[in-house]
């Protein structure tokens, strides 16, 4: 496995639109997304807040 610095991920932008939408139940900051260290092999499921659940996700491009 490759490791490539964040800044390079496709996945930043993504993450950086979560974040800004406060999506997330326990975590407010990407500090605190990056803090997050698991054992090896293991996976974390971020739980979503209830109020973006039936959210459009690029709001700017939805009908309503």
């Amino acid at each position: 496995m490759v490791l490539i610095p964040l800044i390079y991920s496709p996945i930043l932008l993504i993450l950086a639109i979560l974040i800004a939408a406060k999506a997330f139940r326990d975590y407010n900051t990407i500090k605190e997304l990056l803090n997050i260290v698991l054992p090896e092999g293991e996976m974390l499921y971020l739980q979503w807040k209830e109020s973006v659940l039936n959210t459009p996700f690029f709001k700017s491009m939805s009908a309503r």
